[in-house]
């Protein structure tokens, strides 16, 4: 459930290198199927969804009172540990050439989900499963 992870406001909006967006991790999540957006505020306080404005935070286990901080710049994730604690920071760059929010009208966003592959994805487990069948053995 989404609500595991909370997104906090920009920090240090427009400034190159310190751009980032926390967000503090309510309970035990695993991130697999979240994704981080880029979104427009629209007037009747929606969120209008930037095209190709995305980022994956990645497949691992993230712990209740751990932080995940999304740098917009360009570098390479790291985990640190909070210091006299159990929990850790996440590093996460999104490895954009420029600052994301320089307009206060933008804001990011997080989206759950699970994806749906075309069949062509399967082929291989389909070809199983009829070698299976040919030899007399039933689904």
């Amino acid at each position: 459930m989404i609500n595991s992870l909370i997104i906090n406001d920009v920090m240090d909006r427009g400034i190159p290198n310190l751009e980032r967006i926390p967000i503090r991790v309510a309970h035990d999540y695993h991130l697999q199927h979240v994704w981080l957006g880029l979104g427009l505020k629209q007037a009747s306080n929606d969120m209008l969804p930037i095209n190709d404005n995305s980022l994956w935070l990645g497949a691992g286990w993230v712990k209740a009172g751990d932080w995940i901080f999304v740098y917009t710049g360009k570098g390479e994730p790291k985990r640190n540990q909070l210091p006299n604690q159990e929990n850790s920071i996440y590093t996460i760059h999104w490895n954009r050439p420029e600052v994301i929010f320089s307009s206060a009208e933008l804001f990011p966003y997080l989206l759950e989900g699970s994806a749906s592959f075309p069949a062509s994805f399967y082929e291989d487990q389909l070809a199983n499963a009829l070698a299976q069948y040919g030899k007399g053995n039933t689904f």
